[in-house]
């Protein structure tokens, strides 16, 4: 793999790992943190209504103003520092607000991800094989993370699931710088 396809494949391990966490072991936590089967419905269903209008007005501006990248940074940043205090927060409210924030600029990370890899792979011949390669670091990231963060609710207990979300979310800053 040449450097860029590597940087690239760590960004999708990275953004795949959160989202390997994120899927299946968030309804613990929110479970963990005494909410009851009513809010925690809420609460997962708020960010698919986030993403909803995040991925495409978000994706389009980034798309106009020809800043993918920046806002591929942007975004990653504004997913750690909401989770950072979801972690501290608490609440039905406190919680509901933050996971919309995730919803929201979470979701776009993927479609900018692909964009900005596209766009560099569509430079040099061959890309359409590193591509495939590229993104399945992404399904890598998101393998491990379901069988890590099984092993460590198991292990410790679903408080642990913000803590790695909280990893994943700023692996994932890293690597869009």
């Amino acid at each position: 793999m040449k450097p860029i396809d590597i940087r690239l494949g760590l960004l999708f391990g990275a953004l795949f790992l959160e989202l390997g966490v994120n899927l299946p072991f968030f309804p613990l936590w929110l479970r963990a943190q005494d909410l009851d089967e009513a809010a925690i419905g809420l609460i997962l269903a708020a960010p698919l209504l986030a993403r909803s209008l995040g991925n495409p007005l978000i994706s389009a501006i980034a798309e106009r103003s020809s800043r993918v990248s920046q806002t591929l940074v942007a975004c990653s940043i504004a997913v750690v520092a909401a989770i950072t205090l979801l972690a501290v927060g608490g609440g039905f409210w406190t919680v509901l607000i933050l996971v919309i924030v995730i919803g929201f600029t979470q979701g776009p990370l993927i479609a900018l991800s692909d964009t900005l890899t596209l766009r560099i792979l569509a430079r040099e011949e061959g890309a359409e094989l590193r591509y495939g390669r590229i993104r399945l670091c992404g399904s890598a990231g998101c393998i491990l993370a379901n069988l890590g963060t099984g092993y460590l609710v198991g292990w410790i207990s679903a408080q642990v699931v913000i803590l790695l979300l909280m990893i994943s979310a700023a692996l994932t800053a890293v690597a869009a710088v």
